[in-house]
């Protein structure tokens, strides 16, 4: 697959998406995200995918929206580009893959946002994440901070647009590992391979659980997760998985 703002390679089950637009703090235009939702479609598809690793070509995730491009839109210009970023948003979120986020540094505004649909998040300890869009008289990241962050904590975001750094979005439990700027890449792709190595199907079912967990309140998020482990206990991994712990051997896994 070929882009103009986005580098894509697919090593050996790990499909890296870098958005590659460093001149413009890789902002993301209308086209970048047209990219982006082709490549996650692809991903979803692919079945020699097992992960994906999001991250920013540069010294900046993604530095937000293109201010260029969101200056002159009209009101049904920017709905239709929110629409496409909706439909990106949810593309990464109920991907059938594990989407990583690599945040190589800054994730402002619409990458703030981005990177929160992503399942585990790696940043940079000179990161910073903010949702600023109150500063220029619209407004950001309303409709998932709360969930992720509580009601006050997201208020606090979404109508002061203050900066916050890696450390403290792992203390609020949006960042799952702060590391020197060196180690964001090597550290993904290591979670990468640790999920490759587990049973493709159970990869795909609890990432499918997880979204269901994620929309529903527990009592029929449970009910509708029900299904997806028993389908686990018809194939081959699960009996492949336990047989193996009582073998003390690594599991073959094969993906049924």
């Amino acid at each position: 697959m070929s882009y103009q703002y986005l580098e894509y390679k697919n090593d050996q089950g790990t499909a890296w998406v870098t958005i590659n637009r460093p001149e413009q703090r890789n902002a993301l235009n209308r086209e970048t995200l047209l990219e982006l939702i082709d490549v996650f479609q692809e991903i979803d598809k692919d079945d020699s995918v097992r992960v994906a690793i999001l991250t920013g070509a540069g010294k900046v995730f993604v530095g937000g929206a293109d201010l260029k491009e969101l200056s002159v839109m009209s009101a049904l210009d920017y709905l239709d580009y929110g629409n496409l970023y909706n439909v990106l948003n949810r593309l990464i979120r109920e991907n059938s893959k594990p989407v990583i986020g690599a945040v190589n540094g800054h994730a402002l505004g619409g990458g703030n946002v981005l990177v929160l649909s992503c399942d585990i998040i790696v940043a940079s300890e000179r990161a910073k994440f903010a949702v600023p869009e109150i500063n220029l008289g619209i407004f950001g990241g309303a409709s998932v901070l709360p969930r992720i962050v509580g009601r006050y904590q997201a208020a606090e975001m979404v109508l002061f647009g203050e900066a916050y750094t890696a450390q403290r979005g792992y203390e609020l439990g949006i960042v799952n590992k702060v590391v020197a700027p060196e180690e964001v890449v090597s550290t993904a792709a290591a979670l990468a391979e640790s999920i490759k190595a587990k049973s493709p199907l159970a990869v795909r079912m609890a990432k499918r659980a997880l979204t269901v967990g994620n929309q529903y309140e527990p009592g029929a998020a449970s009910e509708m997760q029900l299904p997806l482990m028993s389908l686990l206990y018809s194939g081959h991994d699960q009996k492949e998985g336990m047989q193996a712990f009582f073998e003390k051997r690594e599991p073959q896994y094969t993906g049924r």
